[in-house]
């Protein structure tokens, strides 16, 4: 196809219609409607027949000021200069590219996972425009179509996301240039941000949610993303100790230290559960099986923890060792690795989960439904010491007893799940 926008797809436009235009030529404000639309630029029929028309390479500014308009400008040049039906004079005007006009990054979409968006035409009546999704950020969108649009329109956008469903977005056309359009978007909700991430981590493995997050994005669960299985090979060992060690040197223990010396004792009879993200283990909790041993309990042979009679004689399993991918902390994950700790005590016979945390964990595995025991203070490492809790999580409270939290809940599902039968 030809470069000369006169070979781009015209939209005919007849006089009267309300696309009304204002178009400032130096001192010149001249008022202006469309007589034809293309994806490169516009022909416009100047309402004041003795009014001064600009000249073919002029540079002008166009302003919208019809149905939709937002009072945004758009830079122009003059391409052609004539008459319509004899007397009234027409322009026709290329319009410059413009800028997407925000800072944030913009992410690509992929082939395999195509977005589309659609809106309701405000320029025809019973129209519908409809645009292929390039790329999709923060800030805004880049859109491809072949249609013709007008900048500096406000657009209330359906956003058709594959995997996600369909999402509302209301939005600016910022820049056109022949087949793209930015589009900024106008007062972004956080559930709208929080979908786009949704959309992106399941369509690029390369990302995670702390660079969403750096790019303006909203995060939420992301549990949808990913899958959670359990290590079945010597190398997914390694990567788990690797994850182990990266997770405490994020938060500033174990400097220094090795992937060697994350290797335990327990470790031999543990399953060690996973959550994978495009392949790799990002998120790992260990379910230690005790066996009644006090031996076998870390929480009893490295804490120093005193578990109770009962708890003995009924059996548990510990849960612990738990480590988050920096890139993908506050994403959801771990309640999901805690859900599966759950389903696996259950399915392997067990009622009870125990587990240890510190302080500021306290809150956060209560909702999850565990109960306090007792503390001390534990030295894991040298120079690393702090307050230890002994909690326990009862599966059949569970879903004895409705969910006081969504975290509960979500234990009592997985529970559930597993078919604990219920004592009437």
């Amino acid at each position: 196809m030809s470069d000369d926008p006169r070979w781009c797809q015209r939209r005919r436009v007849y006089l009267g219609e309300a696309l009304t235009f204002e178009l400032l030529c130096g001192a010149a404000r001249l008022e202006a409607e469309a007589i034809d639309l293309t994806s490169d630029g516009l022909g416009l029929a100047i309402v004041d027949p003795l009014a001064t028309v600009p000249t073919v390479g002029d540079a002008v500014t166009v302003r919208y000021t019809g149905r939709g308009a937002s009072g945004a400008v758009q830079e122009a040049l003059v391409r052609h200069v004539g008459c319509v039906r004899g007397a009234v004079p027409r322009i026709g005007l290329s319009l410059a590219s413009g800028a997407s006009g925000d800072d944030h990054r913009r992410y690509p979409c992929p082939d395999a996972l195509p977005a589309f968006a659609t809106a309701a035409c405000p320029w025809f009546f019973q129209e519908t425009l409809c645009f292929r999704i390039l790329e999709v950020g923060a800030a805004g969108m880049t859109l491809r179509t072949a249609a013709p649009v007008l900048p500096a329109a406000e657009l209330d956008f359906e956003l058709h996301l594959p995997t996600i469903g369909v999402e509302h977005a209301r939005g600016r056309l910022t820049s056109v240039r022949r087949d793209e359009v930015g589009v900024a978007w106008i007062d972004p909700s956080r559930e709208l941000l929080k979908t786009l991430s949704r959309y992106l981590l399941a369509s690029d493995e390369t990302l995670t949610p702390a660079s969403l997050r750096a790019g303006g994005l909203a995060v939420g669960s992301v549990e949808r993303a990913v899958t959670y299985d359990y290590a079945a090979t010597a190398a997914d060992f390694e990567d788990v100790l690797a994850l182990r060690l990266q997770a405490h040197q994020a938060e500033g223990h174990l400097e220094g230290a090795s992937i060697d010396d994350m290797r335990s004792p327990f470790d031999a009879h543990s399953r060690h559960l996973t959550c994978r993200f495009g392949g790799r283990i990002v998120g790992y909790c260990r379910v230690i099986f005790v066996d009644g041993d006090p031996a076998r309990s870390q929480y009893v042979a490295l804490g120093g923890h005193e578990v109770p009679q009962w708890l003995w004689e009924a059996g548990f399993v510990e849960g612990g060792a738990g480590a988050t991918h920096p890139e993908f902390q506050r994403a959801g994950l771990y309640v999901g690795l805690m859900q599966h700790m759950f389903r696996v005590a259950v399915q392997s016979g067990h009622r009870y989960v125990l587990g240890a945390c510190p302080d500021e964990l306290l809150g956060m595995y209560g909702e999850m439904g565990f109960e306090h025991l007792e503390e001390r203070i534990v030295n894991p490492k040298p120079g690393w010491s702090f307050r230890s809790h002994l909690i326990c999580a009862d599966a059949e409270r569970l879903l004895q007893d409705p969910p006081a939290s969504r975290s509960a809940a979500a234990m009592a599902s997985a529970v559930s799940f597993a078919g604990l039968p219920v004592a009437a």
